[in-house]
């Protein structure tokens, strides 16, 4: 009797080790599937934004004009990975290309003023001041030619005109000197030699001689007697 309850209480105490051993078992077995299914979520939510960091990173490496960096911009905003580089990469372009805007402003600028000098060298002065102006301008051969035939021009010009003002010597020099030079270098001399050639000429004119009337023979005078 006492054999079978001793038996008995054996039995009964390996049974209760038997389902604590059971539960234990299937606790550890529910953790790790917890553990598991844990590990498994992460990784497809990294591999999620892995995913999504790689494709914002090809985007942003293939952009290859400003419009493709304007069109990332627009797409991830200001959180975007490579906002803040791609902003910069806009931002110098924009300053480049107003900087470039004012620099052909100012070429067109410079190149406008010289053509308006350029139109201006009809005259040995206007040639100077061009020459002065832009001596490495594009024009300065051309100007230089031209500014030597002026030169010439002016010279026989000048030979032509010291000639009709040494034939001032009449009225009628004096009057072809002043109709083909009105702006003449000696313009107020030959008016003067004109007018005085003029009063002089009037004064020989005005002069009248006195004529002595002829006695006729018969011509008796009269005379009163007393």
């Amino acid at each position: 009797m006492k054999d079978m309850t001793n038996k008995s209480e054996m039995i009964a105490q390996q049974s209760t080790r038997q389902s604590t051993t059971n539960r234990k078992s299937k606790a550890s077995l529910l953790l790790g599937l917890g553990l598991g299914l844990a590990v498994v979520i992460t990784g497809l939510s990294s591999c999620g934004n892995s995913g999504k960091s790689n494709k914002e990173t090809e985007v942003y490496n293939a952009c290859s004009s400003i419009a493709d960096y304007r069109a990332y911009m627009n797409t991830y905003g200001a959180k975007g990975k490579y906002y803040k580089d791609a902003k910069n990469v806009v931002d110098r372009y924009v300053a480049d290309s107003v900087e470039k805007a004012q620099t052909r402003e100012r070429k067109w600028k410079k190149e406008e003023a010289e053509e308006e000098c350029f139109k201006k060298c009809t005259t040995v002065a206007g040639c100077e001041t061009y020459l002065k102006e832009y001596p490495q301008g594009k024009y300065v051969e051309e100007v230089i030619a031209m500014q030597q035939e002026l030169e010439a021009a002016n010279e026989k010009a000048l030979k032509v005109e010291n000639e009709m003002y040494s034939k001032c010597t009449t009225i009628a020099g004096c009057e072809s000197y002043l109709k083909a030079y009105p702006q003449g270098r000696f313009v107020t001399e030959v008016q003067k030699m004109k007018a005085e050639l003029e009063l002089k000429e009037k004064g020989t004119s005005g002069k009248k001689l006195t004529v002595k009337p002829e006695k006729k023979a018969g011509d008796k005078k009269i005379g009163i007697k007393k």
